[in-house]
């Protein structure tokens, strides 16, 4: 499948079956639920236009329609059977994973599981569903009080069956021992059906934490250093190339490239938390605002929001913060904090697209996907602030931008 860069990462997350909770203003996978073609992508976006990512949601499915590189026969053969030899060789290291004691390497053996196959054919499938299980139920007991564990317990355990004896809610109250700084935490709580004293209580208790910030990043630097140990098969100098006109790359594949793309792909996939809970609880919606003594709770956490490394997190916090404060003093500060994003994102993204780095999904996890766009855009020259007086095309965040206000019409 030919994708530009970020095409196939964001594809990544559509295959994957990423959970993104919320509703359509903030959720691209509900805002594309069913689309298939290009043409009928254009038409969400067209209806919701700030939907975080959603402008790569549409390039990465239009991409897919394109026409795909033909390859002569030998080297059609050579990329399935590297990618049969890849996923043996993972397998494998999946089961020494499974050999050792440390609740990282467990965790990292569950999600790599149910993906990747062992040697002997039909039976892989059962191995690795067994397996997820097994070693998931190892991470819980040999990291009681790791917080990346009782992260994915509570977010979302791997696999079906491997579901079986997690305790999403007793997770999270070890999250909120280990973690009691980190708002992103208290706000787990929030669920369907609360009365607003409970709400409000939730609110306040996150609106006090110092920090917010989601452990995927972390997440997907264990899962890479993990696929980078296995012993994979030798990427030949005409098998890089043929793997790298597949995916629109102007540059040889790596194995490490492709270590990247499959712990990105899992990573994506984790379920997210429920932004719509919180924009729910403290942004109007259908003409029915909530109560105003939550606003001071709502601009403090997405106050914290904002510097989540997550480009979503930051998405959402400042549209967010642009509504709540447009007639306070400090909504000019967020209303422009809300227009650089918007202007580094496409502009960095660009760049990304023409030079690809190689460690650019690396310094994403390690440094934040903002701090990874910046550093791009340096490098290349590029301003890291729009010119004055610069807006983007989109009407509603025109709107947004300037008035702290969604258009009339919405």
């Amino acid at each position: 499948m030919r994708l530009r860069f970020h095409g196939w990462m964001v594809l990544a997350g559509i295959c994957g079956g990423s959970a993104w909770a919320g509703d359509a203003s903030s959720d691209p996978g509900q805002a594309f639920a069913g689309v298939t073609t290009c043409a009928e992508a254009r038409q969400p976006l067209a209806r919701h236009p700030d939907v975080a990512g959603g402008d790569a949601h549409v390039e990465a499915i239009c991409a897919a329609e394109a026409p795909q590189p033909r390859h002569e026969p030998d080297a059609q053969a050579e990329i399935r059977q590297w990618h049969r030899d890849n996923v043996a060789a993972i397998g494998q290291q999946v089961r020494g994973l499974m050999t050792l004691q440390d609740p990282r390497d467990q965790l990292a053996a569950a999600l790599l599981a149910p993906t990747y196959q062992l040697e002997g054919g039909e039976a892989a499938g059962e191995w690795t569903t067994d397996a997820a299980t097994t070693a998931f139920a190892a991470a819980r007991r040999l990291g009681p009080d790791d917080p990346l564990v009782a992260w994915m317990e509570a977010l979302d355990c791997p696999g079906a069956k491997a579901a079986a004896g997690c305790d999403p809610q007793a997770a999270l109250q070890r999250l909120q021992r280990l973690e009691p700084d980190n708002a992103a935490v208290w706000l787990q709580q929030l669920q369907d059906g609360l009365d607003e004293p409970e709400v409000e209580r939730i609110l306040s208790r996150a609106a006090a934490a110092p920090g917010y910030q989601l452990p995927l990043g972390e997440l997907g630097l264990l899962l890479y250093h993990s696929l980078d140990q296995a012993v994979v098969p030798p990427i030949s100098p005409g098998l890089a190339a043929a793997m790298a006109l597949d995916m629109g790359l102007a540059r040889p594949v790596g194995r490490r490239d492709m270590a990247a793309i499959h712990a990105m792909a899992l990573t994506t996939a984790v379920a997210l938390p429920a932004y719509a809970r919180l924009q729910h609880a403290c942004i109007a919606e259908d003409d029915v605002p909530p109560p105003a003594r939550r606003r001071p709770a709502c601009i403090e956490i997405y106050t914290r929001m904002a510097q989540d490394p997550l480009l979503i997190s930051q998405t959402v916090a400042l549209s967010s913060l642009a509504r709540l404060t447009a007639e306070a003093p400090d909504g000019a500060h967020w209303r422009e904090r809300l227009r650089g994003l918007h202007w580094l994102w496409p502009q960095g993204l660009e760049l990304v697209n023409a030079q690809a780095p190689a460690d650019y999904i690396l310094t994403s996890w390690r440094d934040g996907e903002m701090a990874a766009l910046k550093g791009v855009l340096a490098a290349a020259g590029s301003p890291l602030a729009p010119p004055h007086g610069w807006l983007p095309e989109n009407e509603r965040l025109r709107s947004l931008i300037t008035t702290g206000r969604p258009p009339t019409q919405d």
